[in-house]
């Protein structure tokens, strides 16, 4: 089998600290080492890969969020892939917002009849009614656009960008039962369409975890990560606030580590959304906060194996967060909210909260605390059942079935 894999990402320069990237590097690598099918792979230009069955076709280059979801380069594409069109059996689209573009493409040009399959990773809504465990039937009104995306009401083109994605895939891959529900509650009931959506989880690789079996070295002062895009609907803001509300509380010490996967944004990034700018300036004023910037996921993760905690994001539209995941798969223990897709994740009430008087509570007891074995081991347990493996396997049986 030949698979068309378009990946499409709005942070080219600092691909090692994108999710999307890694999600669909780690796939193809273990598809590629377990059966012997091929990729072509349209991704940014010089975007490292080294499997000998992975073609890069590199011709995007995307400068924002905007550009990814609406810029579609039809004659390069064209070009590129015009030798190969006839030996494609799938196409696998990440960015939902361009699958009708790719459908029209590959099924106007090729001699045969191509399925599509899209994958959603990021929802461009937010429920209202965000507990996992409360939706209604009147969700379908009860939604607002992410602010990330809704520069001057361009939210409803993506929402209509994404029922277009539904329309034309074979099938729509999404993330985790929270984000299938609102799938289904918004985009399915907008458009009146049986549609099948799978929920297959991105996976989590212990390559670079390294011997977790060694003995956690307690440090003088504990280390909180904080390893996600300093976004508004992150809760960015929300948690600086509350942590600096804590640290004048505590009589504890501890660092807060934060390694902004967004670093090496473009000028173009900024104009659209300043809030990374003002985010960084105001954690770089706050004494507890320690800039950190990982160029490769190696260093990422020896930097993860180093602290002591983690912080999930605050953020009520939140399909999955790979780096909640890696967090856990390092053993480290999440702190995270208690809405999204955050308690299939974490799957731990001690490491859930649903009030600041509860993040506070559970935050001042394991700040400071002595390294538990118990919730360790827990956390690599849960992490392993969303292993590279378990991911590829659904996949594979996913592609066979759909061609």
């Amino acid at each position: 089998m030949k698979i068309l894999n378009f990946l499409n990402v709005s942070n080219p320069s600092n691909l090692e600290a994108d999710s999307g990237y890694i999600f669909q590097k780690l796939l193809m690598e273990e598809i590629a080492n377990s059966v012997s099918w091929d990729f072509y792979f349209i991704c940014p230009k010089n975007t490292p890969l080294y499997h000998k069955k992975i073609k890069k076709i590199e011709i995007i280059e995307p400068s924002n969020k905007f550009k990814v979801r609406f810029n579609f380069e039809w004659n390069k594409i064209v070009d590129t892939i015009l030798d190969i069109v006839n030996d494609i059996d799938l196409v696998l689209v990440n960015q939902p917002e361009q699958s009708s573009n790719m459908y029209a493409l590959i099924n106007s040009i090729s001699e045969k009849y191509v399925p599509i399959i899209t994958y959603f990773h990021y929802l461009p809504v937010i429920p209202n009614n965000i507990q996992y465990h409360n939706f209604n039937n009147t969700l379908k009104e009860t939604f607002r656009f992410d602010n990330t995306l809704n520069r001057r009401g361009l939210g409803k083109v993506i929402l209509q960008r994404n029922s277009e994605a539904i329309t034309v895939s074979k099938c729509s891959i999404t993330c985790s039962n929270f984000s299938k529900k609102v799938i289904e509650k918004i985009l399915l009931s907008e458009i009146n369409l049986k549609h099948e959506c799978l929920v297959i989880p991105p996976p989590v690789t212990t390559k670079l975890t390294g011997d977790l079996r060694k003995k956690h070295i307690h440090q003088s002062k504990q280390k909180i990560l904080y390893n996600h895009r300093l976004y508004d609907e992150y809760g960015t803001e929300k948690i600086i606030s509350f942590l600096k509300h804590f640290y004048s509380k505590v009589n504890k010490e501890f660092v807060l580590i934060v390694t902004d996967p967004t670093y090496g944004r473009s000028s173009e990034r900024n104009r659209l959304d300043d809030n990374v700018t003002r985010f960084r300036k105001m954690l770089s004023e706050t004494p507890f906060v320690e800039f950190v910037h990982c160029k490769t996921q190696r260093e990422y993760f020896e930097l993860i194996k180093d602290c002591d905690l983690g912080l999930g994001p605050m953020k009520p539209s939140a399909a999955w967060s790979m780096a909640v995941m890696d967090m856990m798969a390092c053993g480290k223990p999440v702190l995270c909210p208690n809405y999204a897709a955050f308690p299939e994740m974490v799957s731990n009430q001690e490491l859930l909260y649903s009030s600041e008087e509860e993040f506070s509570r559970k935050l001042n007891y394991f700040v400071g605390k002595k390294y538990e074995n118990n919730i360790s081991e827990f956390c690599r347990k849960q992490a392993q059942k969303f292993s590279i493996e378990n991911c590829a396997e659904k996949f594979i049986a996913l592609f066979k079935s759909s061609t």
